[in-house]
């Protein structure tokens, strides 16, 4: 199911980037995984309000860091943020103008949190990216999985897609990357989001769900998934090297 992309104002509806912030455990399940490999010249592309931008600043391993963020109203809050901040530059712009600012193999580490499934040629921009990164530089990505749990939810942020294992890695195949990591995450996040977002068509982050999910099921299923590498899951996590 393809959605239209989203306009070049858009913006995500007020207080769902908050509810996102509020779920503590989610995001550092996240960090957990991404925080490894995050070291050096860091480049986020679509930082929203700085929800994770805050942690990726505090590990000693990140020296600087350039924050992209198209929206107005979001890349005037990182600016608030983080003022001062003389090892971090904000782009308040499209992404392929910023990219454009950015010199070729300048930058050790990427992150896309939430971001790819916004972009209709996806393939493009993995291959843009490849030129920022310098020669065994890491593209770190989170993505939403499983095309079953497409709804209305998807369609209102503007999502192109939802992913397989498969598909994302598709995007890779015509770019010079060796991909060391591409696995499903959070298994018990797909029944409810099935469930609310797909059935009942909610197209509205339940933020006082949210947060009981956040503090029951994540640390279960996180737990789960330490041990046993879940079949399917509610969202896709990859890392890969630039050769």
């Amino acid at each position: 199911m393809i959605a239209k992309a989203p306009p070049p104002d858009f913006e995500y509806p007020e207080g769902d980037l908050e509810s996102v912030a509020d779920l503590f455990a989610y995001r550092a399940w996240i960090m957990a995984l991404f925080g490894p490999h995050l070291c050096g010249r860091l480049l986020e592309i679509g930082a929203g309000i700085g929800t994770f931008s805050r942690d990726f600043r505090a590990l000693p391993a990140v020296t600087q860091m350039t924050l992209v963020e198209p929206s107005k109203r979001q890349s005037d809050i990182l600016k608030k943020t983080f003022e001062g901040a003389d090892n971090v530059a904000i782009h308040g712009e499209a992404i392929e103008r910023a990219l454009a600012e950015i010199p070729a193999a300048s930058v050790d580490t990427i992150v896309m949190i939430n971001v790819l499934e916004h972009i209709e040629d996806d393939a493009a921009v993995v291959h843009a990216l490849h030129e920022k990164l310098v020669r065994g530089g890491k593209l770190l990505i989170f993505v939403p999985a499983l095309p079953l749990l497409y709804g209305a939810i998807d369609r209102k942020v503007g999502h192109w897609r939802r992913y397989t294992r498969s598909t994302l890695r598709a995007c890779f195949a015509k770019a010079e990357y060796d991909i060391s990591t591409l696995h499903y995450f959070d298994l018990l996040g797909v029944l409810p989001w099935l469930v609310m977002n797909r059935l009942l068509g909610r197209s509205n982050i339940d933020r006082r769900m949210a947060r009981l999910y956040d503090r029951l099921g994540v640390p279960l299923t996180r737990g789960f998934e330490a041990l046993v590498a879940p079949p399917i899951g509610k969202n896709l996590v990859l890392v890969a090297v630039k050769r």
